[in-house]
């Protein structure tokens, strides 16, 4: 997905994805030895994000009810056992310099908006997040879909 600046009407990232499974809001980017400055990771629901495990360095938008911008940090270091902004309603999680290339986003409205790729079609842009799951994860539902359609024929 874009994130998009709604108050300054311009884009900020071209593939954040929202953290909405368990598995993606543990995993996060720990299996990610870089993050570009234009990825993210949209935690709603949340106040507060660790950097246990990381080895990148992140810029953190925390986020209130509206999803306007209440907090920033920039350049949080791995290893981090807590930051937080007590009443913030959403965390994003994005490369490091995403905040120096941003400008000043305090108090704008930040939204996510489908992204188009290349070809001009419409993609959920989910990087490799999604491809982190744990090993077997998935492979029982592909196998009943592919029972399934066998036994109807």
């Amino acid at each position: 997905m874009i994130l998009y600046d709604r108050t300054a009407r311009r884009r900020l990232a071209q593939s954040v994805t929202m953290a909405e499974t368990p598995w993606m809001r543990v995993v996060g980017w720990l299996h990610r030895g870089t993050i570009a400055s234009d990825e993210g990771l949209w935690f709603a629901g949340c106040d507060a994000v660790h950097t246990l495990g990381m080895r990148s360095r992140l810029d953190l938008v925390f986020l209130d009810e509206h999803n306007r911008v209440v907090a920033t940090h920039a350049g949080v270091r791995p290893g981090r056992f807590i930051v937080c902004c007590p009443g913030a309603r959403a965390v994003l999680e994005l490369g490091p310099s995403f905040l120096q290339r941003s400008g000043g986003l305090l108090g704008h409205e930040l939204a996510l908006e489908p992204g188009v790729d290349q070809a001009g079609s419409k993609a959920a842009v989910t990087a490799s997040v999604l491809r982190a799951r744990p090993p077997g994860a998935g492979a029982s539902s592909t196998r009943r879909r592919s029972q399934i359609s066998t036994a109807s024929r």
